[in-house]
């Protein structure tokens, strides 16, 4: 489980549980556990699932923000291959790496700071070819194709 914490997206199959039961050993979730969830539901919420080591399931996930979708088990699979490749690959590379770059960073920095790397960001983005191709394709009403560049 916190490896999937890491994770950009997270999506679960109805039935999952999830927790961080290492205090039912005498240890703590070392691997960013800690951090990480605290940082997804908040120091409270977050403070209750590591003190007590209670799992919860992947509905309670959902409304806390921990995973983006939850889909039957014999879905699990399919749901994510066909968001990869229904969605996420038909974005630019550059804007999702920069959009993961500012939430990432922007969550640990001032609003001031975090705005500004916004914008140091999104010229980066304005000197691609994609972005050139993404406004092409708005103005011609069509899907962009974008290539990475």
């Amino acid at each position: 489980f916190e490896l999937a914490l890491a994770c950009t997206l997270r999506f679960a199959s109805e039935n999952a549980k999830m927790g961080l039961p290492e205090i039912n050993v005498g240890c703590i979730p070392g691997n960013g556990g800690i951090q990480r969830l605290g940082r997804l539901i908040g120091k409270g919420r977050a403070m209750w699932y590591l003190l007590t080591g209670e799992f919860f399931s992947a509905q309670e996930a959902l409304q806390m923000g921990i995973v983006n979708k939850v889909v039957p088990q014999k879905e699990l699979m399919d749901t994510c291959m066909d968001f990869l490749q229904n969605n996420l690959l038909k974005k630019s590379p550059t804007a999702i790496w920069a959009i993961r770059k500012s939430l990432n960073l922007g969550m640990e920095i001032d609003l001031k700071t975090a705005s500004e790397l916004d914008l140091n960001l999104e010229s980066i983005c304005f000197a691609t070819e994609d972005f050139k191709e993404g406004v092409r394709a708005f103005m011609e009403k069509r899907k962009p194709k974008f290539q990475g560049k």
